[in-house]
């Protein structure tokens, strides 16, 4: 049993000499980015000044859905994609179309919707444009061209989001996004 402690201890005053030493490293870094303008949020997390310039908006504030007399949810994804630089944009709305327009027509997904559209006061156009987010957020490019997994709307979108890259440009479709994600039932 002591071997075993021993042993934990040694592990453990590695990890913190680790830890230690890369705080420090981190701490440097930090200063020297402090006087060039960069905002760093780790160790491999570099922004400029201009990426974090502007209101700060926690993304639970976007879960109150597009406001009134937004321009339609496959605007808010031509944006973001352009944004993001999300390739066959076009094939995939094409794509999203049909997927939505067959989960609006489902009886099941149609009274989850209705439901939350009476509670948020909404008309039908938020509430297709909420499903034509999540579909186009979980969306996979390789259905509709060779891309590689790392050119999915949702893996730039989170990496961007991760980033705090190009906020204003997607805040239309996070808005959709998140206030589809909100309206759904808790289970």
């Amino acid at each position: 049993r002591s071997e075993l402690t021993g042993a934990a201890s040694a592990s453990a005053g590695s990890a913190a000499a680790a830890d230690a030493s890369s705080f420090s490293t981190t701490t440097t870094t930090s200063a020297a980015a402090a006087a060039s303008g960069t905002v760093l949020l780790g160790q491999h997390q570099v922004l400029q000044e201009e990426d974090v310039a502007g209101e700060y908006r926690p993304l639970k504030d976007y879960s109150e859905g597009p406001p009134d007399g937004s321009p339609p949810c496959s605007q808010a994804i031509r944006d973001c994609a352009k944004a993001l630089g999300t390739p066959l944009v076009e094939e995939s709305l094409a794509e999203v179309g049909l997927v939505t327009q067959s989960k609006m027509q489902s009886p099941s997904n149609r009274a989850i919707v209705d439901a939350f559209m009476r509670k948020a006061k909404q008309d039908d156009g938020v509430a297709t444009g909420y499903v034509a987010a999540v579909v186009m957020y979980t969306f996979d490019l390789r259905l509709v061209g060779d891309c590689a997994t790392e050119n999915n709307f949702y893996s730039r979108l989170n990496v961007a989001v991760r980033q705090r890259k190009n906020m204003a440009d997607m805040e239309l479709f996070m808005q959709y996004l998140l206030g589809a994600l909100y309206a759904l039932p808790a289970f």
